[in-house]
């Protein structure tokens, strides 16, 4: 049986690794950001730079995974899931039209019959965001789902912003060049600000949104020690029963004997801590019987 574990290990890692290349991920369709939101120095590859590119299998810094809805900054990571609904997020204009966003899936259905979802990008990608007049006459798409980046890059200042502050998150039609710029800000939930064109006919639209899903996601200490405990014991039990199998050619687990001794051992202190405290609760039915004949 112990010579036997290694090939039952390598058999379960090929249908574990065969059943994720299964799985297919979603595209990211990536458009060089408008010169105009930000300067190509700033926002290319490297620290502090957009990130644009899907998130691999198990893949979980500076990528996008749009499945989870989660973008992946360097040392830390946003969460958008729960800012996502099925007909948008509305954000009112300034202007004559409103705004319906979603970051990772998408505006079905579309805000409005005017919407056409179709217009979204010629490739039939999926439209995250609709600029819809206020009397639902006219309908415009201003950003594809996988089009979606992010960047630490502040519009306003011309500067690399700071991670705990928040985000600002990109998306853009491909036909069209609709850019959408989500500022979004650390800070308690509100509802998105007024989104507005930046300037005449740019076909850039801007707005700030405060939500928790601004601010970096923090592990908590449980989440650490479940990390630090399960690395120990892969560590402690899959190195131990390597190094048994390189030096007697019997995969077996470290301290064996104690393993296989620890469940009589739990039970054996389970009795001895019941009967040692069986006598601070008070005399038993025929104890007190006895006591009473006296």
């Amino acid at each position: 049986m112990g010579a036997s574990m290694p090939h039952l290990m390598l058999i379960v890692a090929l249908v574990f690794l065969n059943g994720a290349r299964s799985q297919p991920r979603r595209q990211l369709q990536v458009l060089p950001i408008d010169p105009r939101i930000a300067p190509a120095e700033k926002v290319g590859s490297g620290p502090g730079k957009a990130v644009s590119k899907p998130c691999a299998d198990g893949e979980t810094k500076s990528c996008i995974d749009l499945k989870k809805c989660i973008v992946y900054m360097e040392n830390h990571h946003y969460d958008f899931s729960k800012l996502n609904a099925k007909s948008g997020v509305e954000s009112k204009g300034e202007g004559d039209y409103d705004y319906f966003l979603n970051f990772c899936t998408e505006i079905n259905p579309p805000p409005a019959a005017s919407c056409n979802p179709g217009d979204c990008s010629a490739t039939g990608a999926k439209c995250g965001v609709y600029q819809l007049a206020k009397d639902k006459s006219v309908c415009y798409p201003c950003g594809n789902v996988n089009s979606l980046q992010g960047t630490y890059y502040d519009v306003s200042s011309k500067q690399i912003g700071n991670p705990e502050a928040g985000i600002t998150m990109l998306m853009v039609t491909s036909h069209s060049g609709r850019w959408t710029v989500i500022r979004m800000i650390c800070g308690s939930a509100t509802p998105p600000g007024k989104l507005r064109e930046v300037a005449p006919d740019s076909g850039i639209y801007e707005v700030f949104w405060s939500d928790p899903a601004g601010c970096p996601v923090q592990m908590s200490i449980g989440t650490i020690f479940l990390i630090v405990f399960v690395s120990i014991n892969v560590v402690y039990f899959g190195g131990g029963t390597f190094a048994s199998y390189r030096t007697s050619g019997q995969a077996t687990i470290p301290h064996a004997d104690f393993w296989y001794a620890l469940p009589d051992l739990c039970k054996d202190g389970y009795f001895y801590a019941k009967d040692g405290t069986s006598g601070l609760s008070g005399p038993t039915g025929a104890q007190k019987s006895e006591y009473q004949g006296l």
